[in-house]
């Protein structure tokens, strides 16, 4: 069974290019043993990331990503598990920098991953909205409750 992720995580540090090269050739060296394949795509602090290949391999992988510290405000997208086709059957990790290219498609990139990343924040706030209200919701419910109760 296939195992695809993706997720969008905010770089603690600036890489140069070479280091982002170096991660996409040591990741795509790793991950031709465990059967993994995959895209990264890089635009200044900004990772985007594609990792697919066997459930328990994909579980290790990003057990591995989560805990390293070169990330964070990590956001998964989207996860999939089945008989699903591989996006990225050759490559066992190709790299992309968008800020390498001065392509009108890469523009368009760059926007599409810095508004993904700027909802997470206005996700996150939303629930912690969600989840104050709620808590004090049922605080006062049960304010009420022993109220009438006595």
């Amino acid at each position: 069974m296939l195992k695809r992720m993706r997720y969008i995580s905010e770089l603690a540090e600036d890489l140069g290019p070479g280091e982002i090269e170096r991660i996409g050739r040591l990741a795509a060296e790793a991950n031709e043993k465990d059967q993994i394949t995959g895209m990264l795509v890089a635009s200044g602090k900004l990772f985007f990331q594609i990792i697919e290949g066997p459930e328990d391999a994909i579980d290790r992988l990003w057990a591995r990503i989560s805990r390293d510290p070169r990330h964070r405000n990590m956001l998964v997208l989207a996860e999939e598990r089945g008989d699903l086709p591989r996006l990225c059957p050759e490559w066992g990790m190709r790299q992309v920098d968008l800020d390498a290219g001065g392509q009108r498609r890469d523009n368009a990139l760059r926007t599409i991953l810095k508004v993904i990343h700027s909802q997470r924040a206005v996700m996150d706030e939303l629930m912690c909205t969600l989840e104050e209200s709620v808590w004090h919701g049922l605080l006062e419910a049960d304010a009420s409750a022993a109220k009438a109760s006595s």
